[in-house]
């Protein structure tokens, strides 16, 4: 276990809010909205991920002043007040939070160029934010998982330009393991999206999205505690299309399943899955026959799938959910289906394989959770 100085920031009184409520889907809890802000379109880029007391835990950008904020909640109805995290950065994008053993919030974000790094819970936070040493400003689409250690895995992409490129880093600020590079490709939009799961041993599982001889594909490697070994890099989707946004999890047993859009213009995607028990599907399986983008996925101690997504209704963009594996998988559940445009979601596993959802509207967060 790693001790982590924290370093306070201000303390202030968090009021709460307990934001509108919108027709429950169901099974699932009624949104409540996190927080108001009067500007349209005003938040966007949420994470989630939940502590050992079930405190929910959130992050978020505010599309005024690009910067990231924080909110946390014990029950899911009341929310404390976002509070900024990102100091005087600005332009952040992509945030990931990952909960480590002391329930301590490790979180990265893209800034300025760059890859940020910072961590905390409620009142208390790191400051200023440190800069990840990736190679090559590889800042784009990161993604953060953390070990029983308490080190953090990071993957991540360079820009599109001329040609884009994978990395991956371990470690803790002060001490950071050398970033090795993964694979390179064309820079299209459906490439450079990327996603890691560490497993009990502290071995890394990585899958990332790059175009190679004109095809996006899903490639898939590990990393274990003592370093790369042998072949690295194993293809998840197969050669018929562009495939996009992969999200990786693991079951009990440590292996891989991945979610992925693909097969439709961009913004049009379905919904594919893979896993490897002992080989990859040779052709991944469909799941919908609908638009289903940037999903998002959480494995329970069942080894069920837990998988949300963007998809585009008869009301606009909503946000959907299923679950499952391999060939048995249950119906889709629209979370919003109000017409407000529901836009990227995250999803997290509480102690009773329950889920609790973020996704982000024109008009602010929101969240809802199974029941």
């Amino acid at each position: 276990m790693v001790a982590v100085a924290i370093i306070v920031i201000g303390i202030g009184v968090y009021s709460v809010l307990s934001g509108p409520h919108l027709p429950a889907a169901a099974g699932w809890s009624s949104p409540v909205k996190i927080c108001d802000y009067p500007t349209s379109g005003a938040w966007r880029d949420v994470a989630i991920d939940i502590d050992s007391a079930g405190t929910v835990h959130t992050v978020f950008v505010n599309g005024n002043d690009n910067s990231l904020y924080y909110s946390y909640s014990s029950d899911g109805v009341s929310w404390s007040v976002p509070r900024k995290i990102s100091g005087s950065l600005g332009n952040a994008t992509s945030p990931c939070i990952a909960i480590d053993s002391s329930d301590f919030c490790r979180v990265v974000f893209s800034s300025e160029g760059s890859l940020r790094y910072l961590v905390g819970r409620e009142d208390s936070w790191t400051s200023p934010t440190e800069q990840v040493p990736t190679n090559s400003n590889a800042y784009r689409n990161p993604s953060l998982d953390v070990d029983s250690d308490g080190l953090c895995h990071i993957v991540s992409a360079t820009d599109q330009t001329p040609n884009q490129e994978i990395y991956y880093i371990k470690g803790v600020p002060g001490n950071w393991a050398s970033t090795r590079f993964l694979g390179t490709g064309a820079g299209t939009d459906y490439s450079g999206y990327t996603s890691v799961a560490v497993d009990r041993n502290g071995t890394a599982h990585i899958v990332y999205s790059l175009q190679v001889d004109s095809v996006t594909k899903i490639f898939y490697e590990k990393r274990l505690p003592s370093g790369w070994q042998g072949d690295r890099q194993e293809q998840v989707s197969d050669d018929s299309t562009n495939y996009t946004c992969p999200w990786i999890d693991l079951d009990d047993f440590d292996r891989p399943r991945v979610v992925f859009s693909g097969g439709g213009d961009h913004g049009l995607n379905n919904l594919y899955y893979n896993y490897k028990d002992n080989s990859w599907l040779s052709s991944p399986q469909k799941l919908t026959e609908t638009q289903g983008n940037s999903p998002y996925l959480r494995v329970d101690g069942s080894g069920t799938c837990h998988i949300s997504y963007n998809s585009y209704g008869p009301t606009g963009h909503e946000i959907r959910y299923l679950s499952g594996h391999a060939g048995s998988w249950s119906n889709e559940v629209s979370i919003t289906s109000d017409g407000k445009g529901a836009y990227a979601s995250a999803i997290a596993l509480d102690s009773n394989s329950n889920c609790h959802l973020i996704y982000h509207t024109v008009d602010g967060p929101y969240y809802a959770r199974q029941i």
